[in-house]
């Protein structure tokens, strides 16, 4: 059944793409904006978790401005969804007069050292117009995660290939990036591309969102930390600099104890695997613990 309902979403992605290219540019933008309205305001795709995450980010906005943001966004990248589907009839030339560049002059020393370069940005606008328009400089070649349907996901890329932006898979993608800057080429990365295990707390909503995550689940990361002392009359620098691991558990009040009774055993039992013997491992429970710990 899966494979029925990844064939039908590829068929139905094929029909719209063959309608957006034959219409001109400006009127396909124009229906990609009403589709990008049309789908929020009657198809409820993730628009709940949409305007959950904005007004918590946003708590200063009233739910009217939430509202209006998040239709912004639908209305954004429908729009964009509509220009990538135009890619198999627009030339570079063409892209490049919708894109403007600022700070050109790096991209034009990069390309007369003959080096590669690392272009670094988020999901800004048409993240994938971008790219176009970096190709026109140099070979781009951009990680890319897969998307969910393997038909569709070959498609985009067959769009991305004819305008010489090469795909990396995010599996090997750092060794792919090593041998594109060595060749001399441009490597694309959308920083916000995937939250990851990256900040625990901080970015608790974006790695829940992004690896639509639900409760309990846990977040690890491993990091360098530094511990400075500086005595400026003295001259004295001390810097000290090590890895630190962390890992949080995030779970539905009320059920804590059941799962740090369940982390207790789950690690306990890893650190025995070792085989440095049952005697040398031992629970110590804290006397003082944070205000908020139980």
């Amino acid at each position: 059944m899966k494979k029925i309902g990844r064939l039908a979403e590829y068929l139905l992605l094929l029909l719209f793409a063959g309608f957006i290219r034959f219409l001109p540019l400006k009127p396909a933008r124009k229906f990609g904006r009403l589709l990008g309205r049309f789908i929020f305001r009657f198809v409820p795709l993730r628009r709940k978790e949409v305007l959950d995450g904005l007004s918590r980010t946003f708590r200063d906005k009233s739910p009217d401005q939430i509202k209006e943001v998040a239709r912004d966004v639908y209305v954004q990248f429908a729009t964009s969804a509509v220009e990538v589907l135009s890619f198999p009839r627009l030339s570079v030339d063409e892209i490049l007069k919708m894109v403007r560049v600022h700070n050109a002059e790096i991209l034009e020393r990069i390309v007369s050292q003959g080096r590669g370069g690392l272009v670094v940005t988020g999901h800004f606008g048409n993240w994938e117009l971008m790219g176009v328009v970096l190709t026109h400089y140099k070979t781009l070649n951009v990680p890319a995660a897969a998307q969910h349907n393997p038909l569709a996901d070959r498609l985009l890329n067959e769009y991305r290939r004819s305008k010489k932006i090469e795909p990396i898979p995010l599996g090997p993608s750092i060794k792919n990036i090593l041998k594109a800057l060595k060749r001399g080429e441009l490597v694309g990365i959308l920083a916000d591309q995937d939250a990851g295990t990256q900040g625990i707390f901080v970015n608790f909503l974006n790695v829940q969102k992004s690896g639509r995550m639900k409760i309990p689940f846990g977040i690890a990361q491993i990091g360098k930390a530094f511990r400075n002392e500086i005595v400026a009359r003295q001259f004295v620098f001390r810097m000290r600099e090590f890895e630190q691991m962390e890992m949080q558990f995030f779970v539905r009040p009320g059920e804590e104890m059941k799962w740090y009774d369940y982390w207790k055993q789950f690690r306990l039992k890893w650190h025995k695997n070792i085989g440095l013997g049952d005697d040398n491992y031992r629970f110590h429970d804290h006397e003082k613990v944070a205000h908020y710990a139980n």
